[in-house]
């Protein structure tokens, strides 16, 4: 015989997960959430190649399990459900990129997308490839125009009448170092504000704005997503 589901989730359990759960290499299914286990999970576990389930989340476990290696290692339709959102009670919280959902001190759970950045990482990748994009283009039009030695036409035109007295882009448009001030300090605070916007709408953090929408009851394996719930 050979064991293949091992559920012991809710049962009241102390100490540590042992190691030698390692050697139970055709374990399938193991589930010690909402226990008092504490401690790291350990790196015998790796041995578990079988696993498709495997539920730790409602414990004190702490620490890193980059010992997973290579998430595609494991099976793609797992269920590995860990402390690892935000915020969190633990100083050391646990670490699990293998991990699919990642549930908060509130005992809300989200999807952990594995490869996921930040918006404001996001952000700052999509404004580095637009400068790098323009920086781009104008020196290709540069190199065009002095290779060929394109004779640009001269054309007198009043920018400021052209974009209209109105437009705040007079103020930039102008030789005005007052204006030039205003202009960057506007430019300052709007960075700012999208900074802190991104922020708080980041997956990660404990002063992130995220909404966890699912919930892994303490009776069942299933997680619901209170989003579909009508």
């Amino acid at each position: 015989t050979k064991l293949v589901d091992l559920m012991l989730f809710s049962n009241d359990l102390t100490g540590m997960i042992p190691s030698e759960i390692g050697l139970l290499q055709p374990l399938e299914r193991f589930a010690v959430s909402y226990n008092s286990l504490k401690g790291t999970v350990p790196s015998e576990l790796r041995n578990l190649k079988n696993l498709t389930l495997f539920h730790m989340q409602g414990n004190v476990l702490t620490g890193s399990m980059d010992w997973m290696g290579a998430c595609d290692m494991w099976n793609e339709e797992r269920s590995f459900i860990g402390d690892c959102g935000f915020p969190s009670d633990l100083e050391n919280s646990l670490e699990c990129h293998c991990c699919t959902q990642c549930c908060n001190a509130y005992e809300r759970c989200q999807n952990n997308d594995l490869n996921m950045f930040s918006p404001l990482e996001l952000s700052l990748f999509g404004m580095a490839g637009v400068c790098l994009a323009m920086f781009t283009v104008v020196t290709i039009i540069i190199y065009v125009v002095s290779k060929h030695r394109i004779r640009m036409k001269h054309v007198e035109l009043d920018v400021v009448e052209a974009s209209g007295e109105g437009s705040v882009y007079c103020l930039v448009l102008t030789r005005s170092a007052l204006c030039w001030s205003i202009t960057i300090l506007t430019v300052i605070l709007q960075i700012f504000l999208l900074i802190l916007f991104l922020l708080a709408a980041s997956f990660k953090g404990d002063d992130s704005d995220w909404v966890y929408t699912k919930r892994c009851p303490a009776s069942s394996l299933d997680c619901t997503d209170e989003r579909e719930i009508t």
